[in-house]
């Protein structure tokens, strides 16, 4: 895009997040960041020995003991109109993200040690999840509102 801005305008970077499960270094199922941010060389550059500075990519981890994640879409139906999700759908399912005015994030933790003395089952993603490791395990969802597309 061209044209004349005046000292108000701002210019950002651009940047590119991505969240997700895996393990860590000790085996542990761990939330983990991934940003992005080119530095203008049209190359991506992700590990050492360059100095963080210079780095175009790069991995956080955020929590130990996330075993695993769940993002919903809320999802006003065009019947209702009414400007308030009406159903939650995974993002292979959403029909008009353009009506999509909520996002739930469910989280399924397990403890760090066997504390449990028998196998526990709890609901997550919609399905049953069985533990039979004697480690804990709750489940917690947030729901946030995005705000631009709520009255």
């Amino acid at each position: 895009m061209s044209g004349v801005f005046d000292e108000k305008a701002g210019v950002y970077r651009l940047q590119s997040v991505a969240y997700y499960i895996a393990n860590n270094v000790n085996g542990i199922p761990s939330l983990f960041r991934s940003s992005w941010t080119p530095n203008g060389d049209n190359i991506i550059e992700a590990s050492p020995p360059l100095p963080a500075i210079q780095k175009d990519f790069n991995v956080s981890e955020l929590a130990s003991g996330i075993e695993d994640m769940q993002i919903l879409y809320g999802e006003d139906d065009v019947a209702s109109s009414d400007d308030y999700a009406d159903s939650y759908k995974t993002a292979d399912n959403v029909t008009d993200w353009e009506s999509i005015r909520s996002v739930r994030i469910s989280l399924l933790l397990q403890s760090r040690d066997n504390i449990t003395q028998q196998s526990q089952t709890i609901q997550f993603n919609g399905a049953p999840v069985v533990s039979t490791d004697n480690r804990l395990r709750l489940v917690y969802t947030s729901t946030v509102s995005l705000r631009n597309r709520l009255p």
